[in-house]
């Protein structure tokens, strides 16, 4: 279940992602990680209309979860990247092909392999931090499963000492009243688009191997440390494809 609902979600942000074609530089869109996080940046942005107008229930946010899947499904099927892996220049030979398709398939691998660890080492989670996440965190995003909005009332702050967006994110990982997966989000999503980007761009822009195999350990060594459910990884990876 964490697994699939992680995956789920990519897919989801990404066939939002897919939406924007229209509308958005296709440079960007060459990039299959930069699409998925163009697709939370529409997430988000919808997410703050629904939580103005009280809709951002647990059944509306399935809604937008399987639609963003379905179009991911079919845009995948169209566009089949995975030929990306496999593309050379013309005047590369036969031998060179090879190992350059070689690399490609490593680093990608290399790059999901640790965000499969963190799936299964973080989701479900037992422990959680007692005042940070009982008193804040946690209390937003089940508030707004039930009735559509972050904030309460007027005589009530929750809600007003944040965006809201990490709430909103974490809602499509809330299942009824069970609060386990909400590390999917940030810890396990966001981590492991870090790290696809990461080998993305390594492979697009034909970096030296070794570049590329250097960037994703590092930033799977260098783990920052935290004790709560807040916006630690989604930040990274907002502020690398800004970048």
């Amino acid at each position: 279940m964490p697994l699939i609902s992680s995956i789920l979600f990519l897919l989801s942000a990404y066939g939002w992602g897919c939406a924007c074609r229209a509308f958005c530089d296709r440079r960007v869109l060459r990039f299959h990680s930069l699409t998925t996080v163009v697709g939370l940046g529409i997430l988000n942005f919808v997410g703050g209309l629904l939580n103005l107008a009280r809709w951002a229930t647990a059944l509306v946010l399935f809604v937008l979860l399987a639609a963003g899947a379905l179009v991911a499904a079919l845009d995948l099927l169209k566009t089949r990247p995975w030929r990306d892996l496999s593309r050379t220049s013309a005047r590369s030979t036969a031998n060179s092909a090879r190992k350059q398709r070689r690399k490609s398939v490593f680093l990608v691998l290399l790059a999901a392999l640790p965000g499969i660890v963190a799936c299964f080492l973080l989701m479900p989670t037992s422990v959680f931090n007692l005042y940070d996440d009982f008193h804040t965190y946690v209390t937003r995003v089940v508030r707004m499963a039930q009735i559509g909005s972050v904030g309460g009332n007027v005589f009530d702050n929750s809600g007003l000492d944040g965006l809201g967006s990490q709430s909103f994110f974490q809602g499509f990982f809330l299942f009824g009243t069970d609060i386990r997966l909400l590390n999917g989000f940030d810890a396990v999503t966001c981590f492991s688009l870090c790290l696809l980007l990461t080998a993305e761009l390594s492979v697009r822009w034909r970096l030296p191997f070794f570049t590329g195999t250097l960037a994703i350990l590092c930033l799977v060594v260098i783990n920052p440390q935290y004790v709560n459910i807040s916006p630690l990884y989604s930040g990274v990876l907002l502020v690398m494809s800004l970048i």
